[in-house]
């Protein structure tokens, strides 16, 4: 099943009357239009790229194994105990490493593979 990209403004959504200030808001607002404008393009501009991150095997794993290991860090953190703030450290480097994968994935998807086996540099 294809992953849906709507719907829209979903961070606003899901944090408003979360406690945030009026300007986390609007920081919340922006991120939210940037993630929106990037999903835009790639449905317009980008289909392939977006049907590939979509049905890639490598992409779906990687999605699938940090929603996983999110829940579990979470669930270990909450029985030992440790603060918000710990689990947000981790999250936000467990988000980050995916997103770089990602981006080099999407990078490397363009480039033509060399076979380098059959180059045979010696």
């Amino acid at each position: 099943m294809a992953r849906r990209t709507s719907p829209r403004r979903i961070l606003t959504r899901l944090l408003t009357n979360s406690g945030l200030d009026k300007e986390e808001m609007g920081d919340v607002q922006k991120t939210d239009a940037f993630v929106d404008e990037g999903l835009s393009l790639l449905e317009n501009e980008e289909p392939a790229l977006l049907d590939w991150l979509q049905h890639d095997p490598e992409v779906r794993r990687l999605l699938q194994v940090q929603v996983s290991a999110t829940y579990v860090m979470l669930l270990r953190n909450a029985a030992a105990k440790r603060p918000l703030s710990y689990s947000m450290g981790q999250l936000d480097s467990l988000n980050y490493r995916a997103a770089c994968a990602l981006a080099v994935a999407a990078s490397m998807r363009a480039r033509p593979r060399i076979d380098l086996e059959a180059l045979d540099v010696r």
